[in-house]
């Protein structure tokens, strides 16, 4: 169904000021909080943007209390932002960000103090431990542990380049063995790793390689203004245009503007009347937003993607982003670990409406009411019961227990145990099969504890049938005068 244009005004205000939140953050604990090592602190402006979209129309407007999420580890800001807006998380920890007791650089169940569910940090776990916490529970629910307990979905963000990570395709095949359920994984599929722009086509791997597993696929790649676009006279030229693009020219051009689109566009496909009439009735800035207006980045696509899932299969969403969008360096090939200048961000914060000394305030720069947002951020139904973290009694444990142990031994005696009665049976095995000499002599077969070098009583050369036997080579098959390996040469 489509989103309520009402509904859409506030998810789309809130998504704006998650964005600003998270860029501050790092903006702030790398430029203006005091730094007595002048060290770069980091954080990554740019992993988080490509996700404010996708992660504010899931918190804002898809999940319920009893959903889990993996956040990319890259996007914790977004995350803290999102949380701080909840009223979960606190101005001093994001003014600490990536400091001692601050907002963790990467969401930490143990370290951060707002509702963490899965510790991200490294690359790829994140992703697989939803896989197997929805495993775990179909396991308690079958037991009836779960009681009135609600199922959730077990929910991963995902960087397209974070999908290299073997454990995932790992995790991918015990899904597929036990039937899993009530998963969902969301590539952010911006196209630029660490250090490189992915290669071309990769999204069509990762379809078929979850629709082999027997998930869902959904892609979204148009938002509504590209879709709106492309029904125009001449917008099945630019849909063509826009898919055939290498990602790494699509990439440079949303860094350089809506002049650069313009330029290529009427050199590629501007000598068709209908296609150049489509691209003069843009300016610049127009004609930027609707080239960025990939489907990740449209609260409306994001939405209605999301909400159209009506069953428990897994399903795996691949969002077109673009890494850094909304920022100065949208695009940029280096701008992995990038950060704002003091410059660009005055820039941006005069485009944001952000009056100076009043970055931290939850509704700065935002046209709609502060109660109504209030009320819309209250009612969001991930939110309604607050807090979602679980909590257990303590159990008193005792100094000392009274009972009686069992005997045990360790591993390394039970595989003491095991390798005497392997020698025992092979050495009645040649005793019935070569009675020729007693097997106490035959180098072979050692007692317990022996060594060929401590034994006195074994002879200098094999002495057995079946050891004389293993030098020769077979009839019929000339030994291999190529070969180097022990294998091919018994002893």
């Amino acid at each position: 169904m489509p989103t309520e244009p009402a509904r859409l005004e506030m998810l789309s205000a809130l998504a704006r000021k998650v964005l600003w939140l998270s860029s501050w953050t790092i903006h702030h604990a790398n430029h203006i909080r005091p730094n007595v090592d002048g060290l770069k602190v980091g954080g990554h402006q740019a992993s988080s943007a490509s996700l404010v979209t996708i992660m504010s129309a899931l918190y804002f407007s898809v999940l319920r209390p009893q959903d889990r999420v993996a956040v990319k580890p890259h996007a914790s800001p977004v995350f803290h932002a999102i949380q701080y807006l909840f009223g979960h998380q606190t101005r001093e920890k994001l003014e600490n960000f990536r400091g001692f007791k601050g907002a963790q650089s990467y969401p930490s169940r143990t370290k951060d103090t707002d509702d963490v569910d899965f510790s991200t940090g490294s690359v790829g776990l994140g992703v697989a431990q939803t896989l197997f916490a929805s495993l775990v529970q179909d396991y308690v629910k079958a037991h009836g542990w779960a009681k009135d307990r609600p199922e959730g979905r077990m929910i991963a963000l995902v960087g397209d380049a974070e999908m290299d990570e073997g454990n995932i395709f790992e995790a991918l095949l015990e899904g597929w063995k036990h039937g899993l359920r009530n998963t969902w994984w969301v590539v952010d599929y911006n196209r630029q790793s660490l250090d490189a722009v992915v290669r071309e086509g990769l999204w069509e791997k990762f379809e078929s390689m979850f629709r082999n597993f027997g998930w869902d696929v959904v892609i979204v790649k148009y938002g509504r203004l590209m879709r709106t676009a492309f029904a125009e006279p001449g917008g099945e030229a630019l849909k063509q245009w826009i898919d055939a693009c290498p990602n790494q020219l699509y990439a440079a051009l949303c860094f350089q503007g809506g002049a650069a689109f313009r330029k290529h566009l009427r050199d590629e496909i501007g000598d068709q009347g209908a296609v150049s009439q489509l691209i003069e009735r843009r300016n610049d800035d127009e004609l930027l937003e609707l080239m960025s207006n990939l489907g990740g980045h449209d609260m409306a696509s994001m939405c209605e993607a999301f909400e159209a899932i009506e069953h428990d299969r897994p399903v795996c969403f691949i969002a077109y982003t673009i890494k850094g969008v909304g920022l100065p360096f949208q695009g940029h090939k280096d701008n992995h670990a990038g950060l704002m200048t003091v410059a660009q961000m005055e820039k941006w914060r005069s485009r944001q409406n952000i009056r100076p000394g009043h970055e931290w305030e939850k509704f700065e720069g935002l046209s709609q009411e502060p109660a109504a947002l209030e009320a819309f951020l209250g009612d969001a139904p991930f939110n309604r019961e607050g807090r979602r973290r679980l909590t257990a009694p303590v159990i008193e444990v005792p100094e000392r227990l009274s009972f009686t142990p069992s005997p045990q031994m360790s591993t390394q005696q039970g595989f003491g145990l095991v390798l005497n009665e392997l020698r025992a049976a092979i050495a009645n095995w040649l005793r019935a099969s070569s009675p020729l000499r007693p097997m106490s002599r035959c180098p072979l077969i050692l007692a317990p504890g022996s060594t060929a070098a401590g034994c006195s009583r074994a002879p200098k050369r094999p002495i057995c049938s079946a050891a004389k036997k293993s030098r020769r080579p077979s009839i019929g098959m000339p030994r291999r005068k190529d070969s180097t390996s022990s294998s091919a040469s018994p002893r």
